[in-house]
């Protein structure tokens, strides 16, 4: 099997590393060769990714193309979208990630998935709202709120070491809980109706700008009324 990569951002970067590791050969695409493989992942820029395909598949009809974005919508059958759910640096171990396979069922390009020993699961035809939104609540707003925690502890005096500690094991004992037991694990003043105790902290907040202080309530107003009613929505 003849594996090709594009790009060298942090997904690619990442890929690339565990290939090396994992002993799977693998040729890097440049832009305007030929990819004479079996399948090719595309690590490239979601603006790039509607021209590389035509590019490529102008040259290479049965090639499997890999993208990781689920922003752009697949022109070609044999374009996929493995969609790492979880935030990507250059130094990820690939190894720990677990993505979710989009594009038509094709048991040729799961069985090369499988060889490349990458973690996945075949998810449907083309990702829905939800599924994106779902990420970005996971991942972009935990991350925002994690360093807001942070900066206001260390604006407390706490050193970033301090800072850091204390806010992973809040996060990871929190996220153990509510995974295991849902809404009813929830902690912190909202889930006790607390009212005295929120509006102390969103006045603080004022100080801090940006609507940081109305998000606040509100977001303790939905975890109040998700604790009163056993469910999120």
């Amino acid at each position: 099997m003849k594996v090709f990569v594009a790009g060298s951002g942090k997904v690619g970067t990442a890929l690339k590393s565990f290939l090396n590791r994992s002993g799977i050969p693998f040729k890097e695409h440049l832009k305007d060769s030929s990819p004479d493989g079996d399948i090719i992942f595309l690590a490239i820029s979601d603006s790039a990714v509607a021209q590389e395909v035509k590019d490529i598949t102008s040259k290479n009809s049965l090639i499997k193309i890999v993208q990781f974005t689920p922003a752009i919508e697949m022109a070609h059958e044999n374009q996929f979208i493995l969609h790492p759910y979880a935030s990507i640096t250059k130094e990820t171990d690939i190894s720990e990630i677990f993505f979710s396979l989009w594009g038509k069922k094709d048991a040729a390009l799961e069985s090369m998935l499988h060889h490349c020993r990458l973690n996945f699961f075949y998810a449907g035809t083309f990702p829905t709202p939800g599924y994106h939104t779902s990420a970005v609540i996971s991942g972009n707003f935990t991350q925002y709120f994690v360093l807001a925690a942070k900066k206001i502890l260390e604006d407390e005096g706490f050193s970033d070491e301090q800072s850091s500690k204390l806010i992973k094991q809040l996060i990871l004992t929190s996220l153990e809980n509510s995974l295991s037991g849902g809404v009813e694990k929830i902690t912190g003043p909202a889930s006790r109706g607390d009212d005295v105790t929120i509006e102390k902290e969103a006045t603080f907040l004022k100080s801090k700008g940006r609507e940081m202080s109305n998000i606040f309530r509100q977001i303790n107003k939905l975890i109040s009324e998700a604790v009163k009613s056993g469910d999120i929505f």
